[in-house]
């Protein structure tokens, strides 16, 4: 694990760092965004992430969301490797290190991809609001009532039987594995949270940070861009098929050289607050492990000595 972590992380890297190149080839020459702009893009991104992580530390109802933080911001990166597997193949795993079955933690995982992909469709669905809408966005309102309708929880433990058998395993514990109503219904509203922050994030690329109008446009356009990109299955983050949709989507309103050139740029800023998340939870979690080996020294008061109580007490 010590080593595969490392290597998916570079792998991942090297994987944005080519679709970048292609991408920025495309682009033509646009003028740079602010400092400013770039920091609350991170800013809202990150918090974006933050939100996902929280929907899936509800959905495992197991470790304490400051354990589980660690290993799920490690696997954001992975989803950059072609091939997707491999996001998941690092949540399941860190589950397991903290104490959950794997069939629990698998369920679990599924069970977000589909909240989250429901609710990305919810919001790309808003692009039919627009005046003219274009015309592929019914497909997105089809698909959001389909979607909602397949969150009662016994809806998805029939997806889960089904996707048990597919696999050849005992599909007798799907109920059982399968997250509670509740958390399910609070995935799926966190993943919309993740979505429009993810969307914000774009915006202020796009249009800079006052607030305008276009803005739910920009949003909308980004989610539907994301279910495409989530879509197509071989592509590592969708790469080029999301910068495709925001073109069809906002090219004509904002420019094809300034709609590429932000969604190139968000890219970057997707993975600049992931790693920040990764190396920053990373750190805590190594300054608490030091903190629990070593509990705050005995100190003298009046002559008697008292014992310091530990950290996380």
């Amino acid at each position: 694990m010590r080593v595969l972590r490392p290597t998916l992380t570079v792998a991942a890297v090297i994987a944005v760092t080519w679709a970048l190149i292609d991408a920025v080839r495309e682009a033509g020459a646009v003028p740079l965004p602010r400092v400013t702009w770039l920091v609350a893009s991170v800013a809202l991104m990150l918090a974006g992430v933050l939100l996902a992580g929280a929907a899936w530390w509800r959905l495992l109802a197991g470790p304490s969301m400051r354990a589980l933080l660690p290993s799920f911001a490690q696997a954001q990166l992975a989803k950059y490797v072609p091939g997707a597997i491999w996001q998941g193949v690092g949540q399941v795993l860190g589950a397991e290190q903290l104490g959950s079955a794997r069939g629990r933690a698998s369920a679990a995982f599924l069970v977000q991809l589909w909240t989250q992909l429901v609710a990305a469709t919810c919001v790309g669905a808003l692009l039919v609001l627009d005046r003219p809408p274009p015309a592929w966005t019914w497909l997105l309102v089809l698909g959001a009532v389909a979607g909602l309708a397949t969150l009662a929880r016994g809806a998805l433990v029939r997806v889960l039987r089904v996707g048990a058998h597919l696999l050849r395993r005992d599909a007798a514990d799907a109920g059982r594995q399968t997250p509670a109503q509740g958390d399910v219904l609070l995935a799926t509203v966190l993943g919309g949270g993740t979505m429009v922050l993810g969307g914000w994030s774009y915006a202020v690329l796009l249009l800079g940070p006052r607030p305008q109008i276009e803005v739910w446009i920009v949003v909308a356009a980004f989610a539907a861009a994301w279910v495409a990109g989530f879509l197509v299955v071989p592509l590592p983050a969708g790469a080029g098929v999301r910068e495709f949709v925001l073109l069809a989507a906002l090219g004509s309103r904002f420019g094809a050289a300034g709609v590429l050139a932000a969604a190139v740029l968000h890219r970057v800023v997707t993975l600049v607050a992931e790693v920040l998340l990764a190396t920053g939870t990373r750190l805590a979690a190594a300054r608490n492990r030091a903190a629990e080996r070593n509990p705050r020294a005995d100190v003298e008061v009046d002559g008697s000595v008292v014992a310091g109580e530990e950290d996380d007490r």
